[in-house]
């Protein structure tokens, strides 16, 4: 009776191991997906950060480019008023020669009309030259306000992806770390129970 009773409890206990070793197998198995995954995950994110740093580095010099631009249409919108200023002196000075030349065919307090004629000729050149130029200064300002418009729009567009990668980042590394966590407490919950 007493091997009987001896033989149940070796029975209990060899099927007691069995199930033991079966966990431990499943745990083993468990744990090589996990560090699997773990190194999937640090690939992962590796590739994210460099992604995320060349990210950077475009949105950086975006950055550059729009300050560049910004100084360049500042610089040429000086240019154009300081010529739109000596525009008007100009046709200031062309309308007194006018005026004078009309008024005063014959008088000497406007000087000879020859001399007077050179120097309206000179004034309308120095006007037309004048007007060119801010046309073409403007057409500049316009292809650089553009450029411009399109470099905020990618620098936007960039810090936007750059936001979208630190969150997926984030989420990753608190995914992995926490995957770890609720492993080993799954471990221990499994090792506890034997």
């Amino acid at each position: 009776m007493i091997i009987l009773v001896f033989r149940n409890e070796k029975d209990l206990l060899e099927a007691e191991i069995q199930q033991t070793r079966l966990t431990l197998d499943s745990l083993r198995d468990e744990i090589r997906r996990l560090e699997a995954d773990s190194s999937k995950n640090r690939k992962s994110i590796s590739q994210l950060q460099d992604q995320l740093n060349s990210e950077k580095n475009i949105n950086h010099s975006l950055q550059e480019d729009n300050l560049r631009l910004s100084q360049q249409v500042s610089s040429i919108r000086f240019d154009m008023e300081r010529e739109i200023s000596d525009r008007r002196k100009i046709e200031e000075k062309l309308a007194k020669a006018l005026s004078c030349t009309k008024e005063n065919v014959n008088q000497s307090s406007c000087g000879n009309s020859t001399g007077e004629s050179n120097e309206i000729t000179k004034l309308k050149t120095r006007i037309s030259a004048l007007s060119q130029s801010l046309l073409e200064k403007q057409g500049l300002v316009n292809r650089l306000s553009s450029e411009k418009q399109l470099v905020d729009i990618q620098v936007e567009r960039l810090q936007n992806h750059v936001k979208q990668l630190t969150d997926q980042q984030e989420f990753n590394d608190s995914t992995t770390n926490g995957g770890f966590a609720q492993t080993g407490m799954f471990l221990f919950q499994r090792l506890d129970f034997f």
